[in-house]
């Protein structure tokens, strides 16, 4: 049998096939937190390998930050309310209730002198 004429056969390239659609990448992780790691995936429902465990723990570790690193809006609104519900409960019951309203802003807005140089 004679070989079409006009089309040829792309070569094949040597090595092995792509795997996945995503570039790999080598961490070196020491023992201790590998066992973390495993321990994390164990208790987890789907129990996820190692590197996929690793990307939920990424994944979970960057949902709250911004692109530029700061923490989101979202983080720091929370961060806020658990602070306000903590000084609620060691509020001074005998002090009156608008010096414990002003002692809580004083403590959750910071002093006067440093609210400018906040970035949230």
């Amino acid at each position: 049998m004679k070989k079409p004429i006009g089309r040829k056969r792309a070569a094949r390239k040597p090595g092995r096939s792509a795997t996945g659609r995503h570039s790999a990448n080598a961490i070196r992780l020491p023992a201790q937190l590998r066992k973390r790691v495993d321990r994390w995936a164990a208790r987890q429902p789907d129990k996820p390998g190692r590197a996929e465990a690793i990307r939920h723990l990424l994944d979970a570790a960057l949902a709250g930050l911004e692109p530029t690193g700061r923490r989101s809006r979202t983080a720091t609104a929370q961060a806020l309310r658990m602070a306000a519900r903590e000084i609620s409960s060691l509020a001074d019951p005998s002090a009156p209730s608008e010096e414990r309203i002003k002692r809580k802003r004083r403590l959750l807005k910071g002093p006067r002198e440093f609210r400018e140089m906040r970035k949230d």
